[in-house]
């Protein structure tokens, strides 16, 4: 069974990690529609047709952070742990970088734009 460490001991390194979750993915985000791009004029070289009607990077960016970051076992136990801690003032920005991390997951309900 995993166990999470008490937030008030280590508030400083749950801060750091929740804190990296966020903005790691705003590099995803920021650098999705540069991928998209990419993508479309390697198309155009080798002259082969999109199938797709839609992007795709920023879909696949959203579901794969989730799964396999935000979803994994030790952040979710530290995500938990952190949550019980937001309203005690432990931090001042705690809140912040949880919300930050509700956003991401929020925000991956969104229709494909098209091309």
């Amino acid at each position: 069974m995993l166990v999470c460490k008490d937030y008030r001991e280590y508030s400083g390194k749950f801060d750091e990690i929740l804190s990296a979750v966020g903005d790691y993915f705003e590099l995803f985000k920021n650098n999705t529609n540069k991928l998209e791009d990419l993508w479309l004029q390697l198309l155009d070289y080798l002259q082969l047709k999109n199938h797709s009607e839609y992007t795709v990077f920023k879909q696949q960016h959203y579901h794969t952070y989730i799964r396999k970051v935000i979803k994994f076992n030790v952040i979710q136990k530290i995500i938990e742990e952190a949550s019980k801690w937001v309203k005690k003032g432990q931090s001042e920005n705690l809140e912040i970088y949880l919300d930050k991390i509700k956003e991401i997951e929020k925000d991956a309900q969104f229709i494909p734009d098209s091309y």
